[in-house]
């Protein structure tokens, strides 16, 4: 799926506050196109915001993958000293904006404060279905992880989506 810049920041900004376009109209702006080619990783500037358009992410840390991040997700880039890597899966479009923009916009409108505050709240859920996923029975990850992904495969060979299903090759070419 593709998504053009307007249509990806109104379908993920919408669901966390219908009239952010009225109160925030400066938001859309800021937000400048990035490409990523396959296997490039993110420059990994504290507090930064991609949103995917195009393509996909695996966050990872220490070689284990720890979230994918589709088009129509948000990606934050932690705002504090961390290890992830963070690399594009495939060609991917993506639009970005700093958190020094988001600091100046903030500035001069508060109401960035709480969308980006709902936004964080997104995320968090985002981070947290790799820990839920973990928590059920071996053949309901594989169906939870293709129901919220169904392309995550042609993205990742059998090797990483064993080790982010936390299970061994074997068992996903059984279950899988």
């Amino acid at each position: 799926m593709r998504y053009h810049k307007e249509e990806l920041l109104d379908m993920v900004f919408s669901e966390l506050n219908q009239n952010w376009r009225q109160q925030l109209p400066e938001l859309q702006d800021a937000f400048e196109e990035v490409n990523f080619s396959k296997g490039e990783l993110l420059s990994n500037n504290w507090g930064e915001l991609y949103m995917v358009a195009e393509g996909a992410f695996g966050k990872y840390a220490k070689k284990q993958p720890q979230r994918y991040a589709m088009p129509g997700e948000p990606l934050l880039i932690p705002n504090f000293r961390h290890n992830y890597i963070f690399k594009a899966l495939a060609d991917t479009k993506t639009y970005l904006i700093t958190k020094e923009q988001l600091y100046a916009i903030n500035e001069s409108n508060p109401k960035l404060f709480s969308l980006y505050q709902k936004l964080i709240g997104k995320h968090d859920q985002y981070l947290a279905f790799r820990t839920d996923l973990l928590d059920v029975p071996f053949l309901e990850r594989c169906q939870m992880l293709l129901k919220r992904y169904p392309k995550i495969r042609s993205y990742i060979n059998n090797g990483e989506l064993s080790s982010f299903l936390n299970m061994s090759k074997e068992s996903l070419r059984k279950l899988c």
